[in-house]
């Protein structure tokens, strides 16, 4: 799509004018120096993430539980990879995206356990012993599982350092997996699974099933050891039942939107104009500039005062970001411009809602196919971080804390960031650049103030590149607000529905 074809039939709206002879009210200007302040402030964040995204561990190291998340994510990734590959047609084209064959899962579990525990030997994590025997534990049960016999002699010689707990609990590894013909009894097996056990989860996990599974098959007890398998087996078609639920509908939206998108332009119908919202804003670049620095910069400092990703940290940042915010827009901008904020970026929605529908389903369609695509790039790259996305207090948290996150991260997010940048940011940009360089650069900001690794950030880069630009071509914020709540809906009941225990 050209760059003529994102801009709109007609003109956007001018704002209004005071009558002849009446006075314009005053408007109390931005303080440079504050100004710089804040830039300061944000160039110091923005140099922050840049370091984190190349270090690829800083939303790793903001769990406040990191070695439990990953004894948890990784139970139900070994899980899910036991489970039978789906026959039906349907589900076909998902199988590469939510099935890796077993040696590609094992790999990946034994350099995400080993990364972990160098973190907590570095001292970049924290983690009582109890968590670092989740991961030392379930790290052995891998490596038997893969048969790697001399890292796993290795590896139980360091759990058995640890203590003597830990010293049985390798001693009944070493017997389930072959190396090991000293007697045990089904009491010293019972004695050990608590070892593996998250206080936090269920009693049955893929770590201790797996290891009674392997034990009572040594020791002659072949229906025990089934019903163990099965209990892992009914937990990874559950979870894989969800994820499929999840990604089949996203896929179908995918195919539906870039059909749509597709007709459209072979029919030479662009997206449809849907309400009337400013781009260029009515204010200078550089107010806006200032407008939109206060408000991010406020936001930020609700993570750096609480620095985890948890429903008070992001309530902490959304209110303090809010607050500028919608000073200027309710306040600043309509005394001076004489436009309130629901016709600054079309909010008010001036055509059908099915034009509305079919504008928000191409954008999520285009968004998730970037994504996916990136995804599966970063795969095959190894660049991938397996931890990206997931929320801690939606897989660990109470029902409270889950309620509160899943509201930030679907309505709170989507509102403040899509008025931040696309709203304030992109269209102050356009006061000065043309619709695609403004997409970028409002783009660009946005994905650098996310701590994620390369691929991570890329991701988000090619969505908020294709929001900035719908929202040139549409005049509306409705379809950026709504695909951006659909897609960390998709996140959040990722982590729900899959990762999170029973």
């Amino acid at each position: 799509m050209s760059e003529t074809e994102l801009l709109p039939e007609s003109e956007p709206p001018t704002p209004p004018v005071p009558p002849p002879g009446q006075p314009v009210p005053p408007v109390r200007p931005f303080n440079d120096a504050v100004t710089v302040g804040f830039t300061l402030v944000l160039l110091f964040g923005v140099i922050t993430t840049i370091v984190g995204s190349l270090e690829g561990t800083r939303y790793f190291e903001s769990f406040r539980q990191p070695l439990a998340v990953t004894a948890q994510f990784f139970d139900r990734e070994l899980e899910i990879a036991e489970v039978p590959p789906p026959t039906a047609a349907w589900a076909q084209p998902l199988k590469p995206l939510l099935i890796s064959p077993m040696p590609e899962v094992h790999e990946l579990v034994i350099r995400a356990f080993e990364q972990a525990l160098e973190a907590h030997l570095r001292g970049t994590i924290g983690g009582p012993p109890e968590e670092v025997r989740l991961v030392e534990g379930r790290l052995a049960l891998v490596l038997g599982e893969a048969g790697r016999s001399k890292p796993l002699e290795g590896r139980l010689h360091s759990l058995a350092a640890m203590g003597q707990e830990e010293a049985r609990l390798a001693r009944v590894i070493r017997y389930a997996y072959g190396f090991s013909d000293e007697p045990l009894s089904r009491e010293q097996l019972e004695e050990v699974l608590p070892l593996l056990n998250d206080p936090a989860r269920p009693k049955h996990t893929w770590a201790t099933d797996r290891l009674e599974q392997r034990t009572l098959r040594r020791l002659g007890d072949q229906e025990g050891a089934r019903n163990a398998e099965a209990r892992i087996l009914e937990r990874g078609s559950r979870a894989f039942t969800h994820d499929l639920a999840l990604y089949g509908t996203m896929m179908g939206v995918v195919l539906v939107g870039l059909l749509l998108g597709v007709l459209r332009l072979l029919l030479r119908r662009p997206l449809p104009r849907v309400a009337s919202g400013f781009s260029p804003a009515p204010w200078t670049g550089s107010e806006g500039y200032a407008m939109a620095v206060r408000a991010v910069v406020f936001s930020q400092a609700g993570f750096f005062c609480i620095p985890d990703v948890s429903p008070a940290s992001m309530l902490l940042g959304f209110l303090l970001g809010w607050v500028p915010m919608l000073y200027y827009l309710t306040q600043r901008v309509p005394k001076a411009y004489g436009v309130q904020p629901s016709g600054l970026f079309g909010l008010r929605l001036e055509a059908p809602v099915t034009s509305l529908l079919l504008v928000t389903l191409v954008l999520v369609s285009l968004e998730q196919a970037f994504a996916m695509g990136v995804g599966i790039a970063g795969r095959s790259l190894e660049m991938e971080r397996w931890y990206e996305g997931m929320m801690e207090d939606l897989m660990r948290g109470s029902p409270a804390e889950v309620a509160g996150l899943v509201i930030m991260a679907v309505i709170g997010a989507p509102l403040f960031e899509e008025l931040a940048f696309r709203g304030i940011l992109y269209t102050s940009l356009r006061t000065r650049l043309g619709p695609w360089l403004s997409a970028v650069v409002s783009a660009a900001l946005f994905t650098l103030l996310h701590v994620y690794s390369p691929i991570g950030m890329l991701m988000l880069f090619t969505g908020a590149v294709v929001s900035a630009l719908v929202y040139e071509r549409t005049r509306s914020l409705l379809p950026c607000i709504i695909a951006h709540a659909m897609n960390n809906l998709l996140v959040a009941g990722t982590s729900l529905l899959v990762y999170r225990g029973a």
